[in-house]
């Protein structure tokens, strides 16, 4: 893969944005109405607290840096769900069955999730209420459910 024209790509849709981004924090100061909370906005603040370049190249490496790095977490963390969830080895041969008949992809599109995905969707439950040691003090409740690199 040629990580050099990744990131021209990418630089180049994020580029408007990060622009507008930098506009309303020199106007409006660190909170502005509707400032989004988002992987960018995150990269500029902290790029901002620690003096830092907050250019559209730097925080383009930096989201780069951040798919790269989500990906692989995902990688590690699908063979550990799938231990956890404790899959019956029956709906494994149901699954496989219709994979093998090609219905499964039309029980994505009726809205019947296979059943792997929902036990997925079940293990990334947030059981116990969670606080980040960011300087906000993030808390996530207890019941939500987290998406990583979706």
């Amino acid at each position: 893969m040629n990580v050099g024209r990744v990131l021209i790509d990418i630089e180049k849709y994020l580029t408007p944005i990060i622009e507008y981004r930098l506009e309303q924090d020199r106007i409006h100061g660190g909170k502005w109405p509707d400032k989004p909370s988002d992987l960018i906005t995150w990269l500029l603040d902290a790029a901002k607290a620690l003096g830092e370049d907050r250019t559209p190249r730097n925080t383009a490496k930096r989201v780069v840096v951040f798919r790269f790095a989500s990906t692989c977490s995902s990688v590690v963390h699908q063979p550990s769900t799938l231990v956890l969830t404790k899959p019956k080895p029956s709906d494994n041969k149901h699954r496989s069955r219709k994979m093998i008949q090609g219905s499964c992809r039309r029980d994505v599109h009726d809205g019947q999730l296979p059943p792997r995905d929902a036990e997925v969707k079940w293990a990334r439950r947030v059981l116990q209420p969670f606080t980040f040691s960011d300087a906000q003090g993030t808390t996530i409740p207890a019941g939500t459910h987290l998406c990583v690199n979706a």
